[in-house]
C-alpha cells in the first residue's frame, strides 16, 4: 500500500517545502524591508513590497491542504521567485551602501601599520608594550 502512495507522498512533500520555503522568505523579506527601509530608494521598497503581497496572496489563496495542485504550486513558485528576486536587488543595494560608508565609518582609515595615527602608534604613545610569552613548564 505504501509503495502505491509514494509518488503522491513525494509530490505532496514537494507542495508543503515550496510553501514552507516561500512563507520563510516573505518573513526575512519582511524583516529586513522593516529594518533597512529608511537606506533603501523607493523603487526597491515598492518592488520588494509588491512582490511581498503577492507571494503572501498565492499562500493565503492556495493553500495546499485544501486541495493540492499543480497550478497552485506553480502560482506560489513563481510568486516566490519574484520576491527572491526583489529580495536580492534589496540586499545588492544594501550592500552597495555599506561599502560607501565603510571608508567614513572605518577604524583607522586604512592606514599602514606603524604610520602615523595608526592603532600601533597610538600604542607606543601610550607606552604599551607588544609581547609574546611562554608559560614556564615546571
Amino acid at each position: 500500500d505504501a509503495q502505491s502512495h509514494e509518488s503522491e507522498d513525494k509530490k505532496r512533500r514537494e507542495e508543503i517545502e515550496i510553501r514552507n520555503n516561500a512563507d520563510a522568505m516573505v518573513y526575512s523579506s519582511e524583516k529586513t524591508l522593516k529594518e533597512n527601509r529608511e537606506k533603501l530608494p523607493v523603487k526597491i521598497v515598492n518592488d520588494v513590497e509588491s512582490a511581498l503581497e503577492e507571494c503572501k496572496k498565492a499562500l493565503k489563496d492556495n493553500d495546499t491542504a485544501k486541495q493540492p495542485s499543480t497550478e497552485r504550486v506553480d502560482e506560489i513558485k513563481k510568486a516566490s521567485e519574484k520576491l527572491v528576486k526583489a529580495s536580492h536587488k534589496m540586499s545588492e543595494e544594501m550592500y552597495k551602501a555599506a561599502q560607501k560608508e565603510a571608508p567614513k565609518e572605518g577604524g583607522d582609515g586604512g592606514k599602514e601599520p606603524g604610520a602615523p595615527g595608526s592603532e600601533e602608534e597610538k600604542k607606543k604613545e601610550e607606552g604599551s608594550i607588544d609581547a609574546e610569552f611562554e608559560e614556564a613548564k615546571e
